[in-house]
């Protein structure tokens, strides 16, 4: 099994110019950032729908050609928002990347300005 490059402490810095990253180092950031997008997407798509999405959708083909991620679940079959009458959401989704050796967590964002009044601070 190949080795996998050194994670570097700065890798997800998004103020980071990479400077002074090695090139394999450098492609593993982008591979990295191109498999959070595609979870980041696949989180608006309805449970049953996520794998026919990512193995259809054009947005995708450049995860799909990289082989950036190798499976997909559901963290669990149904979520509980914070407010019960907003309906259901999708559950957040965890996904795996054998190539990256990196698992990535992805949750749905509800797009909704009471967001932004609960005031909920994540720090």
């Amino acid at each position: 099994m190949p080795q996998v490059p050194k994670f570097p402490t700065d890798h997800l810095d998004l103020r980071c110019d990479n400077d002074g990253l090695k090139d394999d180092e450098r492609s593993m950031k982008s591979l990295v950032f191109i498999g959070a997008a595609a979870v980041s997407l696949l989180c608006n798509e309805s449970n049953d729908k996520v794998s026919t999405v990512f193995l259809n959708d054009d947005r995708f083909t450049l995860a799909r050609r990289h082989d950036i991620i190798s499976a997909i679940w559901p963290v669990a079959n149904s979520t509980t928002p914070a407010q019960p009458d907003r309906g259901k959401y999708p559950a957040p989704l965890l996904a795996w990347s054998t190539r990256l050796q990196v698992l990535f967590l992805g949750f749905r964002g509800t797009d909704s300005f009471a967001d932004v009044l609960s005031n909920i601070n994540i720090a």
